[in-house]
């Protein structure tokens, strides 16, 4: 590999990394909302939970869930050493 391609690569490991702490912000920011909805749910009366504000409620908590447990499983670290690997 040239080093022209060499910059250009450690250029996107350095763009992987500022993903990365973007993301852990995002996972943080997410966490007290996607907590406080799901509780907000649970401790709605049952008769609340079966109607319009309850399904309302799960439906963005579990959501909030998803896009928490989706971010947590994107693992970048495993992009950065694959680019790292392919600068070997």
């Amino acid at each position: 590999m040239n080093q022209n391609r060499r910059k250009q690569l450690d250029a996107v490991v350095k763009l992987l990394n500022a993903l990365e702490e973007a993301k852990q912000a995002v996972v943080e920011a997410l966490e007290e909302p996607k907590g406080d909805e799901r509780e907000y749910y649970d401790n709605m009366p049952e008769s609340f939970q079966s109607g319009e504000k309850g399904s309302a409620a799960d439906a963005a908590a579990t959501l909030l869930e998803e896009v928490y447990d989706e971010l947590e499983a994107f693992d970048i670290a495993d992009l950065i050493g694959k680019v790292e690997e392919a600068q070997a």
